[in-house]
């Protein structure tokens, strides 16, 4: 068994990277999949299609489909 520098053995050191690695893709999931229902959300409004106040600076097409392809990318990189 060959410890590192910080006291721990290599393959404890690949099991707390891939542990981290693990919850930093879940994270990335969840943000992901709450950009795309942002972005759809946006989307709709902006084109008219969810009824409501339209008195909000950021709602628009533009800013939808922003959100959407941010959340498609970031949810593309998860399963990549």
């Amino acid at each position: 068994m060959k410890l590192t520098r910080k006291g721990m053995s290599e393959a404890d050191r690949s099991q707390s990277h891939g542990a981290s690695t693990e919850s930093l893709m879940k994270i990335a999931l969840v943000v992901g999949s709450l950009f795309i229902v942002l972005g759809l959300f946006w989307l709709g409004k902006g084109a008219g299609l969810l009824s409501g106040p339209d008195n909000a600076v950021l709602i628009d097409v533009g800013a939808g489909v922003a959100a959407l392809g941010i959340g498609l990318i970031v949810v593309w990189f998860v399963f990549r």
